[in-house]
C-alpha cells in the first residue's frame, strides 16, 4: 500500500493491526480427464472441504497434522476408485465390450492440506482449455 493510502487509513482506523492471519484448509483434489489431445491430458479440481483460521505462527506445524490423516483419507479413496475400474473392467468383459473402448475416467480422488491467506483461495473456478 502506498504511503499517502496507509496515512489515510491510520488516520480514519488509529487502532487498526497490521493483518495477520493463516487458514489451514482441507482439499480434495479430482484428477478430471481434459481431452484426447496429445494422447489424452488430466488437470486436478480444488473443491475446499474445510478450513479453519489459525495462528500464522503455528499454522505449518497443524497443517501437518491435518495432512496425516488426509493421507490416510487418501488412501481410502485410491483403493475405492481402483475397485470401481475393476468393476468396469469386469462389466465390458462381460459383455464383449473392450474396456478401452468405455470413456475415459477420471483418476482417484485424493486429499490435500493447504496453508493459506484466505480460506478457499487455492479452489479451481474454471475448467482449463487444452493450449
Amino acid at each position: 500500500m502506498d504511503t499517502y493510502l496507509s496515512a489515510a487509513f491510520n488516520e480514519i482506523f488509529p487502532e487498526a493491526k497490521p493483518y495477520r492471519s493463516a487458514y489451514v484448509t482441507l482439499y480434495e483434489v479430482q484428477s478430471c480427464y481434459g481431452g484426447a489431445e496429445e494422447g489424452g491430458w488430466y488437470y486436478d479440481w480444488f473443491t475446499p472441504i474445510a478450513s479453519q483460521e489459525v495462528d500464522p505462527e503455528h499454522a505449518h506445524d497443524l497443517a501437518h497434522q491435518v495432512r496425516n490423516r488426509a493421507q490416510g483419507m487418501t488412501r481410502d479413496a485410491k483403493a475405492e476408485w481402483a475397485d470401481s475400474m475393476r468393476s468396469s473392467c469386469d462389466w465390458a468383459e462381460a459383455r464383449g465390450i473392450d474396456p478401452a473402448d468405455l470413456p475415459e475416467p477420471d483418476g482417484p480422488t485424493r486429499f490435500v492440506v493447504l496453508v493459506e491467506t484466505f480460506p478457499g483461495e487455492e479452489r479451481t473456478t474454471e475448467r482449463p482449455t487444452y493450449c
